[in-house]
């Protein structure tokens, strides 16, 4: 079987977050950027993080993990989610590549098990998390003939040329809820979403 790694996206700006730091924001008392790794790690043999050089803080809540998690700078993250996957196009990745965005609180452990399993029953299949409704969300599992096509993104739209182009691979995983489309940007989509969750 096919080695499991995520890469764990963390270089994102928070622009829309008025001076707060949205992967910092605490779940349960632990950053939701300690949290995702600490979810990555359980289900993956390898964990990439993607970080930006002007957020030390958030290095600096990974150092309980250091050791266990392969940390990625990425000078160029101003740029958009793409600076993130070019950098990785670099690496030799031995398998496919879980792409997993930090700021979503509802993919758990369990659930990227749940689109790891699917993967390993469609090897070569691009496999997508998708809301209950078969929207197609997070996270995202690319076969290892992919990567390096990660080479030639550009922008903020992550991706989706690759998703675009490869169409007839995808197979969707729905997941409960809505838990593959809920990403928080915003201070009051924050404060809602715990508001609702009683944290």
């Amino acid at each position: 079987m096919d080695q499991r790694t995520v890469l764990l996206l963390a270089a994102g700006a928070s622009r829309r977050m008025g001076g707060r730091d949205k992967l910092l924001e605490l779940i349960d008392g632990t950053p939701i950027i300690a949290r995702q790794a600490k979810n990555a790690l359980a289900v993956a043999d390898n964990v990439l993080v993607t970080l930006p050089p002007d957020r030390p803080k958030r290095l600096k809540v990974l150092q309980h993990l250091r050791d266990k998690l392969n940390i990625i700078e990425v000078p160029g993250a101003d740029q958009g989610m793409s600076a993130s996957f070019r950098a990785v196009s670099q690496l030799d990745i031995p398998g496919p590549i879980m792409v997993l965005p930090c700021d979503m609180p509802e993919l758990t452990k369990e659930l990227l098990d749940t689109v790891w399993l699917t993967y390993e029953g469609n090897p070569n299949s691009i496999v997508r998390g998708a809301a209950e409704d078969g929207t197609p969300g997070h996270p995202v599992i690319f076969p290892q003939d992919l990567i390096e096509r990660f080479a030639t993104l550009t922008g903020d739209e992550g991706a989706r040329a690759i998703l675009k182009q490869n169409k007839d691979r995808i197979v969707k995983t729905p997941l409960p809820g809505e838990a593959a489309l809920i990403d928080l940007d915003t201070p009051e989509a924050w404060d809602c979403w715990k508001a609702s969750n009683r944290l």
